[in-house]
């Protein structure tokens, strides 16, 4: 039989999905475990929606985006594939950078180093090129996010202390 700590659940407001207190706890321990848990994923982007925080938001969603696009290149890999499925997956990989720098040009969070780095390495077209500069921009995703996260840290917290 559970303890009553470890069974107790809290909705925060019908936002935590009945999660348990250790859920949470260890889904807002860090920016990077709610970035990377699906339910933190979710709990932070619909934080950040209830709170209308437009900006932190589109952060997410690119920082969710490259996410998608490093492990889809990186499940590519795994299971190889031969030089004309290469050239198209580089074709495909090009595109996605090339979106991806569209999205990101209006965020003021994104600095213009990285801006020039999403120029050459499209000039460049090279798989480690385009693969780095969706790395790089999803670690500045997650940096400019941190603040934010404070912030929801402290929401969950409340959220727990009200609750029991």
């Amino acid at each position: 039989m559970q303890s009553s700590s470890a069974a107790q659940t809290t909705d925060c407001l019908g936002r935590c999905d009945n999660l348990t207190m250790e859920e949470l706890d260890h889904i807002t321990d860090n920016i990077h475990k709610t970035l990377t848990d699906p339910k933190g994923n979710e709990l932070f982007a619909s934080y950040l929606m209830d709170g209308q925080f437009s900006d932190s938001l589109a952060c997410l969603n690119v920082y969710n985006t490259c996410s998608k696009y490093l492990t889809e290149e990186q499940n590519r890999s795994i299971h190889g594939s031969s030089s004309e499925e290469e050239s198209k997956s580089l074709e495909s990989l090009v595109t996605k950078v090339e979106m991806m720098q569209k999205t990101v040009f209006d965020l003021n969070e994104i600095d213009l180093s990285l801006m020039k780095q999403f120029k050459d390495a499209l000039k460049e077209k090279t798989k480690e090129a385009l693969l780095n500069v969706l790395e790089n921009i999803k670690d500045q995703c997650q940096n400019c996010l941190r603040k934010m996260h404070e912030r929801f840290r402290d929401y969950i917290l409340r959220c727990k202390n009200t609750s029991t």
